[in-house]
């Protein structure tokens, strides 16, 4: 039908195999250099494999038609169907032995064989067994023994198989060892990629007779190797399949969504191209926390120094149900500008997820320490003397760091909770409170001194 369509010849998709339409793809070219290399070399045997459909009769045939240009001798076995008394009138045939007929017993045969071979040393005969893993092992290995007869040197019967790949599975048996180890060449044919695709379509659609139509777009062929595996029988399948679907809605351009429901009316599996990824999504690992330090003022008279933090972004500390589920305990962490000293359940050199990041943004209700002084956490005994002045509603206080005067090493930092937002305002030293009295006796008498001053020099005058 899509042949008056498209003004086409033939079909141009026919599964008949035919060395003048032999397509010259890069696989099969390499195998037909091996094929004529092989015919004038010296090996017993040499094998050609390839999965059903990808040309290897194609290649025998065109085997054959070279062989009957070149008038060298051959005997084609095309199917398992052959029987060996029948191979071996094939080879009678072919080196135009008389004195035998078709109906001759294997004996009688074998003796004419053999007899034509003595007087003709330099006899060379081929025999080409297609479709050879169809073989029974028992007709392999009589055939085998034919290509076993030599003179000087040199085999004058040869053999050429041509099967699929599960014909090597086989040859491992111990049965087919002496045939195994008899090919040393082999070669494996495989399908053809986009591009010899590309080329094959149109390769036997010009041949056929087309005349520009019809047209498959790279899509479509895309999808056509991923349905076939490049494989030459299923891709002319799916095509003829295209052609017949897209002349009965008058469709000159192929493209993907028609070769997708040829696929269907052929039965076969939708074959994604592209799979989508199914890659687990990454774990994201909170950021590094910058240095924090803390300032430290101390009082001259005063045996402690006191530590006054400073609020940048002052947040909420997550509940502890979540603190727990993290791995990180209810205390407060402080982290060096070393990367160490941690402090909490925790334990040191872990980083909290609820520490600041690098981003300026808090994960803690813990306040940033103020970084102008150089002084480094875990220096020293920390412990919570004073709430923190900067305590907002919802973040836990953060009291006043005092520094053990009687710790010298840097054995590590504790930092306590208060219970309490109160402030406490620290103690006044003694010595101000004599000084504020003095200082007020000293006004009232220089009052008195005044007033009475006064009084003398009215006294005087009135006098």
């Amino acid at each position: 039908m899509y042949n008056t369509y498209h003004l086409i010849n033939n079909e141009p998709f026919l599964n008949k195999p035919s060395a003048k339409i032999f397509f010259d793809s890069s696989t099969h070219a390499r195998a037909w250099e091996f094929l004529r290399t092989a015919i004038n070399s010296e090996e017993p045997a040499i094998l050609v494999t390839g999965n059903y459909g990808v040309g290897k009769t194609v290649l025998c045939l065109k085997l054959v038609e070279q062989l009957k240009q070149d008038d060298h001798p051959y005997v084609y076995v095309s199917t398992p169907m052959q029987s060996y008394q029948e191979v071996l009138w094939g080879i009678c045939s072919a080196l135009k032995i008389k004195g035998v007929a078709a109906a001759s017993e294997e004996d009688d045969l074998h003796r004419a064989i053999y007899k034509y071979l003595d007087k003709s040393p330099d006899t060379k005969l081929l025999i080409i067994v297609d479709d050879v893993q169809e073989h029974n092992s028992k007709t392999l290995n009589k055939i085998r023994l034919l290509s076993n007869y030599t003179q000087d040197g040199k085999y004058s019967i040869r053999l050429f198989l041509f099967g699929s790949p599960a014909f090597v599975t086989r040859l491992k048996a111990v049965d087919m060892e002496p045939l195994d180890q008899r090919i040393k060449r082999r070669f494996d044919v495989t399908g053809l990629d986009f591009e010899d695709t590309k080329e094959y379509i149109y390769f036997r659609l010009i041949h056929a007779g087309a005349k520009g139509s019809p047209f498959f777009t790279d899509d479509a062929i895309q999808r056509i190797v991923s349905a076939t595996d490049g494989i030459l029988r299923k891709t002319n399948n799916l095509c003829d399949m295209c052609l017949q679907i897209g002349a009965s809605r008058g469709i000159e351009d192929i493209d993907v969504d028609l070769v997708n429901e040829s696929l269907l009316a052929l039965g076969w599996e939708l074959k994604d191209t592209k799979p989508e990824a199914t890659e687990e999504p990454s774990t994201v690992l909170p950021a590094p926390a910058p240095a924090v330090t803390a300032s430290v003022t101390a009082a001259p008279l005063s045996p402690a120094a006191v530590v006054h933090p400073q609020v940048q972004t002052p947040a909420a500390i997550p509940p502890e149900s979540l603190a727990n589920e993290s791995g990180v305990g209810p205390s407060i962490r402080i982290h060096s500008e070393s990367g160490q000293g941690f402090m909490g359940q925790s334990g040191a050199g872990q980083q909290s997820p609820f520490e600041p990041n690098r981003h300026g943004g808090m994960n803690s209700g813990m306040p940033p320490l103020n970084t102008a002084s150089g002084y480094h956490a875990g220096s020293g005994n920390m412990s919570a003397a004073t709430g923190n002045p900067f305590h907002q509603p919802g973040s836990v206080p953060m009291g006043h760091m005092q520094q053990n005067s009687q710790s010298t090493g840097f054995g590590g930092s504790h930092v306590a909770h208060h219970d309490t937002d109160k402030e406490i305002a620290p103690p006044k030293p003694a010595e101000s409170r004599w000084t504020s009295w003095l200082f007020r006796g000293a006004v009232v008498l220089l009052l008195i001194a005044i007033f009475a001053a006064v009084v003398l020099r009215d006294t005087n005058v009135a006098g």
